[in-house]
């Protein structure tokens, strides 16, 4: 009789009074039942993530040494799920024996994918005739991530997550690696990345790089395993975007990213149904004219109203002149729910978010709900304040930042709460103006409002500025009345990158069994 044969209860049962060696090499013989097994084997942490797990930023298991592993063991290969790549040039040169045992292993891989191989880089035969112009040589640092994420990526069909960190020029290396598989057609047999499920990219680039460019996502977005979608300073334009794609990404989050207005719109409306979407535009790095949260909020009421359940949008709105022409396509100007507030003669629209029929957390800037502009520059408010009596009041210093600087009326029109739908569960404002005492009124104003208008609320948070006034106010108090809980809801921009540090794939090695292996 066969391990395979054997009743799957009784498997599980074995399993759970293995050892940990025992308990993975019996998960590698029963190939029919693995994906039952994985559940059990979770229990023996640390041989797991070490094994399902390739991250190169431990120090004492160098990269290629473990390519090298997993080469000559293709039992273990297909089973790698997470791969957290550190895309620095390797400074150290590959000996001999390494650099035959690598090319060895790839050309074994190209002559059983070479119609894979030949779509994404080409002629393969450079590799086979030795390369003369030095495409594939292991020490030519231009192309070493290159040639081995490709050998690694395609050896593990069963890689859910793509961790992407460091360096630049590496990291271009691995993006034409990446979007040449997502263009490949969905019928060939063998197509690696088709479990995958998380890419995050968090790349390094220098002032005269320019931004990650948008590849990466367009890529990712093609993948049809793709959920979760994170990177950190990217920008470009989607000009390639087929308006027929659909993606099924489900997470987006764009940190201290810079696109046009037009560029997100149009990625928005090829994604189905996106449940978390969290975007900052990088504060000062971005220039006049490149950010609007109301546009994009606008796009995001129009295309994920009916899935979108969490939203982070933080950074300035500047892109008033695109509101001052009541925006030219008035089917996205009814989703926006337009409404007019006068502000020194002028009238500023405002989004409403009472349409979204499924949101659940909001972490927003207080300038994405309220019409005022965020540069207005007024120097006598209309009930009376100037900024010295503000400043006066308050006994600090008032900044002159525009974008903080709160003014009576935008005061009053953050009693917002008819605005917010109905499941709303946790409201963060990210910018709110605590530190003047004009707050106090609109701090007010919202308690009274929030009370049955918004049911499903729980958790208000506030910074430290507005929990010392409230409290010298005597409003936590009347706060606490109504249930709500000062708490800060989860950082969105973690939400992938803390995933990464969910294990410590150094912990594997304390026994030092696995270095003595390897040296």
């Amino acid at each position: 009789m066969f391990v395979d044969d054997l009743p799957l209860e009784l498997l599980l049962t074995i399993v759970g009074f293995c050892e940990n060696q025992d308990a993975y090499a019996l998960a590698l013989c029963c190939r029919n039942t693995y994906h039952a097994l994985s559940n059990t084997l979770a229990k023996h942490q640390k041989l797991w993530q070490q094994w399902n797990t390739i991250d190169s930023d431990d120090h004492r298991k160098p990269f290629h040494k473990r390519v090298l592993k997993f080469a000559g063991d293709p039992k273990i290969a297909p089973y790698i799920e997470t791969l957290s790549f550190g895309c620095e040039l390797d400074e150290r040169t590959y000996t001999e024996s390494e650099t035959t045992e690598l090319l060895k292993r790839l050309l074994i891989l190209g002559n059983s994918n070479w119609n894979l191989f030949e779509d994404i880089f080409g002629d393969f035969d450079d590799l086979t005739n030795g390369s003369p112009r030095g495409h594939f040589h292991p020490n030519d640092h231009s192309c070493q991530l290159h040639w081995l994420s490709a050998y690694l990526v395609a050896m593990a069909p069963s890689l859910r997550r793509l961790d992407c960190f460091g360096s630049t020029t590496a990291g271009d290396e691995l993006l034409l690696l990446l979007a040449n598989v997502a263009r490949i057609s969905p019928s060939m047999p063998t197509l690696p990345l088709q479990q995958l499920r998380v890419v995050e990219v968090r790349l390094e680039r220098g002032a005269d790089e320019g931004g990650l460019p948008l590849d990466w996502l367009l890529a990712s977005m093609s993948l049809p395993s793709v959920r979760t979608f994170a990177a950190s300073r990217m920008s470009g334009d989607c000009v390639y975007l087929k308006h027929s794609e659909e993606s099924n990404l489900e997470t987006l989050i764009l940190e201290d990213c810079i696109f046009e207005p037009d560029v997100l719109t149009r990625i928005l409306e090829s994604i189905r149904n996106l449940r978390t979407f969290a975007y900052s535009n990088g504060g000062a790095n971005v220039g006049y004219g490149s950010f609007s949260p109301k546009r994009v909020t606008g796009a995001l009421m129009l295309h994920a109203g009916h899935s979108l359940e969490h939203l982070t949008i933080c950074g300035r709105d500047h892109d008033v002149s695109f509101w001052r022409r009541k925006m030219e396509d008035r089917h996205l100007l009814t989703y926006c729910q337009e409404s007019h507030e006068v502000h020194h003669g002028r009238e500023w629209p405002y989004v409403s978010l009472a349409d979204f029929e499924k949101l659940k957390t909001l972490r927003c800037s207080t300038s994405l709900l309220t019409s005022d502009p965020g540069f207005i520059q007024a120097e006598t408010y209309e009930i009376g304040y100037t900024v010295s009596e503000c400043r006066a009041a308050n006994g600090q210093r008032y900044e002159d930042d525009d974008f903080l600087r709160p003014t009576p009326g935008t005061l009053r029109r953050l009693a917002f709460a008819a605005r917010l739908p109905q499941s709303l569960k946790a409201l963060h404002l990210e910018d709110y103006p605590c530190h003047t005492p004009l707050a106090y009124y609109a701090l007010s104003e919202f308690v009274q409002k929030v009370d049955g208008l918004l049911p499903s609320l729980k958790q208000l948070y506030l910074d430290e500025w507005g929990l010392e006034y409230l409290q010298n106010k005597g409003l936590l108090g009347m706060v606490a009345q109504i249930g709500l809980q000062y708490e800060a809801l989860h950082d969105p921009f973690q939400l992938c990158t803390g995933s990464r540090c969910d294990y410590d794939i150094s912990s594997a090695y304390q026994d030092g069994s696995e270095e003595e292996e390897e040296e």
